[in-house]
C-alpha cells in the first residue's frame, strides 16, 4: 500500500516533467546563446573566454552566468 502511493506520486511527477522540459529546453538554449554571445566578447564577460577554463576543458559544465572564482 506505501509503495503504491508512491508509484503514483512519481507517476504524477513525470507527468509534469513531460509538460515542463520544453520549457526547460528554451530556457538553456537561452542560456547557451548568452554564454556564445560573451565568449565572443559580448559586454557582459567581454574577458571570459580568456580567462574561464570551460573553454579549454569540456568536464566543465556550460552555464550562464558562468561560475569563476575571484581572488589572490
Amino acid at each position: 500500500m506505501y509503495l503504491r502511493s508512491k508509484f503514483k506520486l512519481l507517476e504524477k511527477a513525470l507527468v509534469h516533467l513531460d509538460a515542463l522540459e520544453p520549457l526547460f529546453e528554451k530556457f538553456n538554449q537561452e542560456q547557451m546563446e548568452k554564454l556564445d554571445k560573451s565568449l565572443a566578447g559580448g559586454e557582459d564577460f567581454s574577458d571570459l573566454a580568456d580567462n574561464w577554463v570551460g573553454t579549454k576543458n569540456k568536464d566543465i559544465i556550460r552555464s550562464y552566468p558562468p561560475q569563476l572564482i575571484v581572488g589572490k
